[in-house]
């Protein structure tokens, strides 16, 4: 990371800040998830539990992915720095 004057390495760790904060607030809902989802694979249906806890949880992935794409999309198309040091 250079600092170039304009900012680069502020813009730099606020992403990894940004990073981290996503990757911790994914873990959180997934164990909520699982949670939440876990009388499926505990009660009568067995494998058909674990299958739909899983599909759910990749499900969730994707949308959020998803969001977040179309969302960095519109923001770079703002101009508008949202992490500004």
């Amino acid at each position: 990371m250079e600092n170039d004057g304009n900012g680069t390495r502020a813009r730099a760790v606020w992403n990894t800040v940004g990073a981290l904060l996503a990757s911790a607030v994914a873990l959180v809902v997934t164990y909520f998830l699982i949670e939440v989802l876990k009388p499926l694979v505990a009660g009568d249906y067995g494998p058909v539990g674990y299958v739909a806890v899983a599909v759910a949880i990749i499900v969730l992935y994707v949308a959020l992915f998803l969001l977040l794409r179309w969302l960095a999309s519109k923001w770079v198309a703002s101009g508008e720095n949202r992490f500004q040091g």
